[in-house]
């Protein structure tokens, strides 16, 4: 058993939750459209939330400090979100 698992998620202006705790690493990829990342799903839509530009490769190292799931958006449009998280705790 493998201590990693790799997701991808069709985002659409909607927001889904999705958990990136648990883990060492998070490595994440945006293709299609910026997206809003934020700790509830009201603030996705409204503000305050944190924006990601397409194309956006970002890598948080160890230790995540994410200490809840995030809610994920597209600005507008639709967009993948690629998700590798390493070192997870199961």
């Amino acid at each position: 058993m493998t201590n990693a698992d790799i997701f991808s998620f069709a985002l659409t202006t909607t927001p889904i939750m999705v958990d990136l705790r648990g883990s060492g690493r998070v490595m994440i990829r945006i293709d299609g459209a910026d997206v809003r990342i934020a700790y509830d799903e009201y603030r996705a839509s409204n503000g305050p939330y944190f924006t990601l530009a397409d194309g956006t490769v970002a890598i948080f190292d160890p230790p995540n400090l994410m200490g809840d799931a995030c809610w994920i958006r597209t600005a507008s449009s639709t967009a993948t979100l690629s998700v590798w998280k390493m070192g997870v705790n199961y």
